[in-house]
């Protein structure tokens, strides 16, 4: 099952690997409180999308406009 892949690690992370892990953990948390916010006083849709998506496709030309998603997919 595609589900099994991830259901545990591989391996123990290093200490090192854990910090960093915490440190990405701690600004992607930080990063959605920040574009939630902005959205809940009613900052516009598109330009919270450019300024806080990691989505290169998304991000400018569309402003976090997806398109049409298919159900199916």
């Amino acid at each position: 099952r595609s589900s099994d892949l991830n259901d545990k690690p591989q391996r123990d992370l290093t200490p090192e690997e854990k910090k960093q892990l915490d440190e990405f953990n701690k600004n992607a948390e930080q990063k959605i409180a920040d574009s939630l916010a902005a959205l809940k006083k009613g900052d516009d849709f598109k330009t919270v999308a450019q300024k806080y998506s990691e989505d290169a496709s998304t991000t400018i030309a569309q402003g976090g406009d997806l398109g049409f998603i298919d159900e199916r997919v």
